[in-house]
């Protein structure tokens, strides 16, 4: 896909800081110990939330070559809008019978499910992503209480690690003394692309899509130059580049004016 932030072959351009700092905090779920907390943040566009998945998904790959129980769960906490949704979309996930966990429930049920669901699994990485709509919602009594968890004896051998993903650098100083407490103080900041990793990104995708053949001379440059005015977002970036190439006519090259005519355009949509 042209606008996912995935790229076909899971090399992230740009990000060798990012991914270093994200696998070095995850790098004790190998020796089943437990990761430290952190909180993952930069502007929309960035790549946090593609590069978290990716590489937990590696993580899973390699634990399960060396028969190390893990698992992972991610939820956007705006679309599940509450605590205790929240924490069901956690279960669902890390559930055999998924299918059996029905929505509606009142938040004592739900942890009660979470904890029994936790007797099967040693270590579990949860990604909470969009983490300040839940916070600015209802505070932060699912953080407080995942951050917690090892306070539980029948749960002192379970290795719990909580990853918050916002665009608020801010959201440390939301929550309460005691979650914060409770969570810890890493962080892992994404930086804005520049023009120039903007750049990188597109002639990436464009060679991995096959499409140079529509692409015509400084497009490249004059899409990453919009890019950085859009705060280096590499996904509205890409999703210019889509625009660019289904709107211009079949067996027309892109030109840098119709660059610039397609980016008017979605600036007024």
């Amino acid at each position: 896909s042209l606008t996912s932030l995935y790229p076909p072959n899971k090399q992230f351009l740009h990000r060798d800081k990012e991914i270093q700092d994200i696998m070095l905090n995850l790098a004790p779920i190998m020796s089943s110990q437990k990761a430290s907390n952190f909180f993952t943040y930069g502007a929309t566009g960035t790549g946090k939330t593609a590069i978290l998945r990716s590489k937990l998904e590696e993580l899973e790959q390699a634990c399960k070559e060396e028969k190390i129980v893990f698992t992972w769960a991610y939820v956007n906490c705006a679309e599940a809008i509450s605590g205790t949704n929240s924490l069901l979309k956690i279960c669902k996930q890390i559930s055999p019978n998924p299918e059996k966990i029905m929505y509606g429930h009142q938040w004592g049920y739900v942890t009660s499910l979470f904890e029994t669901l936790m007797r099967e699994i040693t270590n579990l990485v949860i990604v909470l992503d969009e983490v300040d709509k839940l916070i600015e919602l209802e505070g932060d009594k699912l953080l407080y209480y995942l951050t917690r968890l090892k306070d539980q004896q029948k749960l002192q051998d379970k290795n719990v690690c909580v990853i918050m993903i916002s665009n608020n650098v801010n959201v440390p100083n939301m929550l309460s003394p005691r979650t914060e407490s409770s969570f810890g103080k890493l962080k892992v900041e994404f930086f804005s692309y520049d023009a120039e990793q903007l750049r990188d990104i597109i002639e990436q995708r464009i060679k991995d899509t096959g499409i140079s053949n529509r692409i015509g001379e400084g497009v490249v440059s004059r899409i990453a130059a919009f890019g950085a005015q859009l705060h280096g977002n590499a996904r509205q970036t890409l999703e210019l580049l889509k625009n660019c190439y289904l709107t211009c006519k079949k067996g027309q090259k892109i030109s840098i004016d119709f660059v610039a005519e397609t980016y008017e355009k979605m600036e007024h949509d």
